[in-house]
């Protein structure tokens, strides 16, 4: 199965390096083999998922963030809230020429950053991440 064929309100803008996706899930699903192009920032805005790959498992309620690393590979369950409302996320794809230029902008990183072995890291709750976030939700209204 396509997973467009069980979302409903997908909407999607691409700025070159960057782009931003809404979802709203319907009924409860997992997806299987999601891959993940770029590195990402997932807002769950109701509900809650679960994040699996080979080398870890995330769960994130409503208000919370993860990031998820580029070319991963990740089975994915959408859960709606105790109250029935439908899940909603917001997916901030961060193309890997995004970084470079942020990261020759800013001029402070002197060496390379480490690599990162797991695929999926719990942020939690950050009002800064949630703000931007939930600043983006009149875009996709």
């Amino acid at each position: 199965m396509l997973i467009r064929e069980s979302i409903s309100g997908y909407k999607h803008f691409d700025l070159g390096n960057i782009k931003i996706a809404f979802t709203q899930v319907c009924q409860e699903e997992t997806f299987k083999n999601v891959f993940f192009a770029a590195n990402s920032l997932y807002y769950v805005e109701s509900g809650s998922t679960v994040l699996s790959s080979s080398n870890s498992i995330v769960k994130a309620k409503t208000g919370e963030v993860v990031l998820i690393k580029q070319h991963s590979k990740l089975d994915i369950q959408k859960f709606r809230d105790k109250n029935g409302k439908d899940f909603k996320s917001i997916i901030f794809y961060l193309f890997p020429d995004f970084i470079s230029d942020f990261i020759k902008q800013t001029k402070e990183i002197k060496n390379q950053p480490e690599t990162i072995p797991l695929d999926v890291i719990h942020l939690g709750k950050d009002k800064l991440l949630k703000d931007f976030f939930e600043s983006l939700l009149p875009l996709f209204a």
